[in-house]
């Protein structure tokens, strides 16, 4: 597996590796884009519709739908989790693909713990602003990432 870079081109590294790993490497980057996508759109629908409790036992309250969201917090949350674990497979991927992807697929998966670490702060320590401005500050961080994996690894 090689990684090439041809001056006159001002274009990124590219990883010349195994075909299959690639291939690979990019569908994940698409489809943890697509997921994140989805991921922001529940965000914010929660962040505009839903009152979401401050009370001690909130989060129980919350996840049942009892605080006016219907779910959608609890789908938040899973999806967050799938993001997690899409994250890894895209980290593995673009490791054995070569070349810069792995960095960014890295880049991708800290973001998406930073933001499942801000949002869970935000529901159980009572909505700070700094919180919600983690998850904002991860989401856009695996946002670069997923995007930095895909122009890394194009053929």
């Amino acid at each position: 597996m090689a990684v090439t870079h041809d001056p006159s081109d001002g274009g990124p590294l590219q990883a010349t590796g195994s075909g299959a790993w690639l291939v690979a490497a990019r569908i994940t980057a698409m489809v943890m884009l697509g997921l994140l996508g989805v991921q922001y759109l529940i965000g914010m629908y929660l962040n505009l519709y839903v009152h979401l409790s401050s009370s001690p036992f909130g989060m129980m309250t919350m996840m049942s739908g009892g605080d006016g969201g219907g779910g959608a917090l609890s789908v938040h949350m899973m999806l967050g989790m799938l993001l997690a674990l899409g994250a890894v497979a895209a980290l593995v991927a673009a490791l054995l693909a070569g070349g810069a992807a792995g960095w960014w697929a890295g880049a991708g998966l800290a973001g998406i713990l930073m933001a499942g670490t801000g949002g869970l702060l935000f529901v159980m320590a009572g909505h700070h602003d700094g919180y919600s401005f983690l998850m904002a500050t991860g989401f856009l961080m695996a946002i670069v990432g997923y995007v930095g994996e895909l122009v890394t690894t194009r053929s």
